[in-house]
């Protein structure tokens, strides 16, 4: 007569410890613990479902009733009548208790009283509560002297997967300890093994596949086995796995990053109805696809363990992939696809949700550096597509010769420290009546002028040369020079006049570009100068004309910008957009 079948999780049930897959820390610690006799009167075994809590429960009272020794031993043998027994489940010594049907107070008052008799056959009574969390309040209480003071010869193991709903007053009982997720690898071997004793083949990537599907359950595992088994035969191939498990192909996943980063929205249409044809869970495809921007994050920052568990085809078909995007644009659509697959849950019109997420995809602007956007718009205006300059401040700049004054100090003070003040403070401020004019000599209140009035002439006789070589490396900065009036030299320092609040973002991008205005300056006469900027305040209007004033000057400063850039003037023209003084009284669009 054939032999009954039997699952494969309960006929490859790990039948010793060193049988049990992803968790020696555990089984290490609980072997030690046999080999000296420091047995605990309580375990709780933490962790998912389907990761051994059980059965190591069952293998622990094996390891302390087995009869192959006089002893307890750190490895049943699995042959005497105990283990065998207790392989059965017909041991009286050891009794599992479903902690959700037997949760009541009453349950656990005849389980104190059956602790009190000895074992009838074995060195211990061992009882495992399974799922014990589901149990009340009161039969928790109920348990706890028992579990402080126990007999001699009871020993209890607790096996649960929520350990955050067992009272504090039971953990501080029990030795606890935590069952981890198996790995992927782990449960692809495991899967490899009963294959071959099973005299049936898989295709590598099938069983790769089986086991990324059971979330790090070696007995989900198993479970899906059989089910693509019983579909396909005694041979598996990826294809058959793929249509019992319901595992979209990851080749679309690839497929719609790429239409995705090409922004095409008739073929991501296109690709949602061939999913919806082909009768694919439209939240399955979402969680699958957050699965696979994960992966894409980690080859974008070099997360090469997160890779670990895929197939090494798959994990060079990431890294060759994962340049699509920024890690930026790649979160920004795990958040949306994550939304999605929440939102699929509850839809009452999952293709309509899945279409309208695929088009949000394809149009989801790209994540843009704002400093590298601006060096773009830098370069565009003055048409040189790449800046050869750099804003920041250099390490090291040699001296003019016959420079007897220390530039540089002067330049670091106003670039660094000036430059971090608010803007009302980077600049001093000089009351007058109006502009007088671009004379040499101009002194600050109580300073001295080390530089000569040949010096100060050259300047001021070059300051339109010194504007257009300044608008030549950094065209909105040369825009701002413009603005200023120059009213002399000192230490080295070219004085500027602005006039109006509404200069304040004028002297901060000033401040912020010296070094530039100092090559500059070297290149047109032959020396470097750093900046000191001032404020002349203009009394010559107030209310609607001095508003007035302001609003003409920012539009003579976006005309300027226009005439530089015709895109920009189709953009201007486009929105009706004009440049405004925010709060703080810089220039925005």
């Amino acid at each position: 007569m054939d032999q009954p079948y039997e699952v494969t999780a309960r006929k490859y049930r790990p039948m010793t410890f060193s049988e049990v897959v992803g968790q020696e820390h555990i089984t290490r610690t609980l072997q030690n613990a046999l080999k000296t006799g420091q047995i605990a009167h309580a375990y709780l075994f933490a962790g998912p479902r389907g990761t051994g809590k059980t059965t190591t429960a069952r293998l622990l009272a094996k390891a302390l009733n087995c009869r192959s020794s006089d002893t307890m031993v750190a490895e049943p043998c699995g042959e005497c009548e105990s283990c065998q027994t207790i392989t059965r489940g017909t041991s009286v010594d050891v009794m599992e208790i479903d902690g959700a049907s037997n949760r009541g107070i009453d349950q656990i008052r005849e389980l104190r009283e059956t602790v009190r008799y000895a074992s009838f056959e074995g060195r211990y009574k061992v009882y495992v509560i399974d799922e014990v969390h589901m149990l009340t309040t009161e039969a928790f209480n109920a348990l706890l002297k028992t579990l402080e003071e126990p007999p001699g010869h009871v020993v209890f193991v607790f096996a649960t997967t929520q350990p955050s709903k067992v009272l504090p007053t039971i953990l501080s009982r029990v030795q606890r300890y935590d069952f981890r997720r198996i790995s992927v690898g782990a449960i692809s071997e495991t899967l490899k093994m009963i294959i071959e004793k099973e005299g049936i083949t898989a295709e590598e990537e099938a069983l790769h596949l089986i086991a990324g599907k059971a979330e790090g359950a070696l007995r989900d595992a198993e479970s899906l086995l059989d089910q693509v088994r019983s579909y396909a035969g005694d041979n598996i191939t990826l294809e058959a796995a793929r249509e019992v498990l319901g595992v979209v192909d990851s080749e679309r996943f690839f497929e719609l990053t790429r239409l995705t980063a090409e922004a095409d929205a008739a073929a991501v249409m296109g690709l949602a109805a061939a999913i919806i044809e082909d009768g694919q869970d439209p939240r399955e495809f979402m969680l699958g696809y957050a699965e696979h921007l994960r992966y894409l994050i980690a080859a974008s920052v070099g997360g090469v363990a997160a890779l670990e568990t895929l197939l090494e085809k798959e994990q060079k078909q990431y890294m060759e992939s994962c340049e699509l995007f920024g890690l930026e644009d790649y979160l920004r659509r795990l958040e949306l696809v994550g939304n999605a697959a929440q939102s699929l849950r509850d839809s009452p019109q999952p293709w309509i949700t899945l279409e309208a997420t695929f088009l949000r995809l394809a149009s989801m602007d790209r994540t843009v550096d704002l400093t590298a956007l601006l060096d773009r718009i830098e370069g565009t205006l003055s048409g040189n597509p790449v800046s050869t300059v750099s804003s920041q401040p250099r390490k090291s700049d040699p001296k003019p010769q016959g420079d007897s004054s220390t530039t540089e100090g002067a330049t670091a003070t106003v670039s660094s420290a000036d430059a971090d003040l608010p803007p009302t403070d980077i600049y001093e401020s000089e009351m007058g009546e109006g502009r007088s004019g671009t004379g040499g000599g101009y002194r600050g209140k109580g300073e001295g002028n080390s530089n000569t009035p040949e010096q100060a002439e050259a300047v001021s006789r070059h300051w339109n040369d010194i504007i257009e070589e300044v608008r030549r490396r950094k065209v909105t900065l040369g825009a701002f020079l413009a603005e200023a009036e120059l009213k002399g030299i000192e230490e080295n320092r070219l004085v500027l006049a602005f006039t109006g609040e509404n200069h304040n973002f004028h002297v901060n991008m000033v401040n912020r570009h010296i070094d530039l205005i100092r090559e500059s300056t070297r290149e047109i006469v032959g020396h470097a100068y750093g900046v000191r900027c001032i404020k002349v305040e203009d009394r010559s209007g107030s209310g609607i004309d001095d508003v007035r004033g302001k609003h003409d000057l920012n539009q003579k400063l976006l005309d300027r910008m226009c005439q530089q850039d015709p895109n920009l003037k189709k953009i201007v023209d486009l929105f009706g957009a004009r440049l405004e003084d925010d709060p703080g009284g810089r220039p925005g669009m």
